[in-house]
């Protein structure tokens, strides 16, 4: 299902038109005249921020080579194409080797087709002083030994003529002795492609790795050996590595508009795992939404929460219908690994989407990105360090609405006492586990005919009591909550008259407006829970942490609305003096 529905979008957006050609990034043009003379030397690298990246060209099929000698077509690398590399790792015996090789291949398409443009380049490798020449103006542009060149004899790519590209896409896939098998894919009888494209992982190396390799006997069955385990034919085999590497790039180039790239259809979410995701049809809202579980800016937050709620309010642009796939991939060990893979109704992804950032936006708040959530939840806030299944887990219940394990109550609840705070982040991610788990579209709040626990008022009242230590000494170097939280989340009971004790004091040494505030506040979040409990369990330090958060939200808002107003106040007391 998942390799099927990849061709399906290879085939939709175009991307494998001419199997016998691939997308790479070519750093560099090698620009001849008609007699094999250097000319020049391009420097076709792009800046992304503070990085040079290749630009993305239409090549013949890279060979996929590993440790062994093996040109490619015409576009390939300085070892190759100039009998020299940057780094001095290759003898000169080895660099002759593959300079030979490369010009072996170029010499053969001409006796093929007689391009006089491919005898320019000949003419290029045979002279020792031409590519001299070349080398030092790469040495110039400070070239690396990963760079791949590319040649144009007087302004045209020799690769990307008619008669080259004919030729190329003749040659026999395998060799032509190669056994014909049936494709489990596409049912053909063909030959069964020997090497994939390799695609480019985060924690992977940096030449890419292989999709599909059975090179241990561990990974064989039934006495096949190498690819006789899982056949595929070259055409199905080009699609979905080509559907892959489009969803992973972030500026693939669309066949149909080379002027602008594909939108990115992945999410690196640690240091080795990446979420890919794809739909069947025009879903691009949904898409862009979905990479955005990961990171948004602040300034977008509102935006997005229209954008899922506009299903539900006949504003939506874009068809519901159709299937969204997801895969996490790994990229260690010299092949990608499939960690997980999920797919679900585009229309219940959609609801999924905005129920997430409803949930975890606590109390009315702005959602938070993923990778906030994650930073809030990890030592030094390296939430990239974060065990994989941890962060899988997170990502399946924004996207699939799964319920969240019990370990991200449990990490939320000792960051919080580790801090001695609740964060933003750890109160949205402690709602959503508390509403997915008891399956309410709400969890407490701070009416007081709400079903709300002894935990969660406990909570409430340590806030309440903070904000009153507020009001009468903000200048103190250890407040009410660093010296209770820890305690009053986990043993109660302990703390609690040496609590209500501070909290009497405070009282007294308010104004009697504010003071009675606080003591009848104090008086309706205590209704009921007493006795005290002796200790609390993990869900219940996850309750009172939720009930903390709540009220000092509401808190803070409060304080800020009141400024407000008396400043607006102050304003209009100043104007009208002004108008007498």
């Amino acid at each position: 299902m998942i390799l099927q529905s990849l061709i399906d979008l290879a085939a939709r957006e175009g991307l494998v038109e001419d199997p016998s050609y691939q997308q790479a990034g070519v750093s560099f043009a090698i620009f001849l005249n008609r007699d094999g003379g250097f000319d020049q030397l391009m420097d076709l690298r792009q800046n992304e921020g503070k990085r040079q990246v290749p630009k993305k060209l239409s090549i013949p099929k890279r060979a996929g080579r590993t440790v062994n000698d093996q040109e490619d077509f015409l576009v390939d690398k300085s070892e190759y194409v100039l009998g020299a590399e940057p780094d001095g790792k290759r003898t000169p015996e080895k660099l002759t080797v593959r300079l030979d090789l490369f010009r072996s291949a170029v010499a053969r398409a001409y006796e093929a087709t007689s391009q006089p443009e491919l005898n320019a380049v000949i003419g290029f490798l045979d002279s020792a002083d031409e590519r001299h020449r070349c080398v030092q103006q790469a040495e110039g542009f400070k070239y690396k030994s990963n760079d791949l060149f590319c040649f144009e004899v007087e302004h045209e790519s020799v690769h990307d003529l008619p008669a080259v590209k004919q030729y190329w896409s003749e040659q026999p896939v395998g060799g032509a002795d190669a056994d014909v098998q049936q494709c489990i894919l596409c049912g053909r009888d063909a030959a069964p492609v020997e090497k994939h494209t390799q695609i480019k992982l985060m924690g992977g190396s940096t030449s890419g790795v292989a999709l599909i390799s059975f090179n241990k006997p561990a990974f064989e069955s039934y006495g096949w050996s190498g690819n006789e385990n899982a056949p595929v034919c070259q055409k199905c085999a080009d699609s979905y590595s080509t559907a892959l590497r489009r969803s992973l790039d972030t500026s693939y180039p669309d066949p149909k508009r080379p002027e602008r790239p594909l939108p990115r259809q992945s999410v690196v979410l640690s240091e080795n795992l990446t979420a890919v995701y794809w739909t069947d049809g025009a879903h691009d809202e949904l898409l862009e939404n979905v990479g955005r579980i990961n990171y948004f800016p602040e300034s977008e937050a509102s935006l997005l929460t229209a954008q899922l709620q506009s299903p539900w309010k006949g504003s939506l642009s874009g068809s519901t219908e159709g299937r969204f796939y997801c895969l996490f991939l790994q990229g260690g060990q010299g092949r990608a690994t499939l960690r997980d893979w999920r797919t679900q109704d585009v229309r219940n992804v959609q609801e999924n989407l905005r129920c997430w950032f409803e949930e975890i936006g606590v109390a009315g708040d702005r959602p938070r990105p993923l990778r906030f959530l994650l930073n809030s939840l990890a030592v030094k806030r390296e939430g990239y360090k974060l065990p994989e299944r941890f962060i899988r887990s997170l990502f399946l219940g924004a996207v699939f609405y799964q319920e969240l394990p019990l370990v991200v109550l449990a990490a939320a609840v000792e960051r919080n006492k580790s801090e001695k705070t609740v964060s933003a982040e750890r109160a949205g991610l402690l709602q959503a586990y508390f509403i997915r788990k008891t399956k309410r579209r709400t969890y407490m709040g701070l009416d007081e005919s709400s079903d709300a626990t002894t935990a969660y008022r406990l909570g409430r009242l340590l806030a309440v009591m903070q904000a009153q230590q507020s009001r009468v000494n903000r200048n103190l170097n250890k407040n009410i909550t660093d010296r209770f939280f820890t305690s009053m989340s986990t043993r109660p009971a302990s703390v609690f008259p040496a609590l209500m004790a501070l909290g009497r004091t405070h009282t007294r040494s308010l104004k009697e407006k504010p003071g009675g505030y606080f003591e009848r506040k104090i008086g309706e979040i205590l209704d009921g829970v007493m006795p005290v409990p002796n200790t609390f369990r993990l869900a219940e330090q996850g309750e009172f942490a939720l009930g903390y958060y709540h009220q000092r939200y509401s808190d803070m808002n409060y304080t800020k609305a009141k400024g407000a107003a008396e400043g607006s106040e102050s304003s209009k007391e100043e104007g009208d003096d002004d108008a007498e």
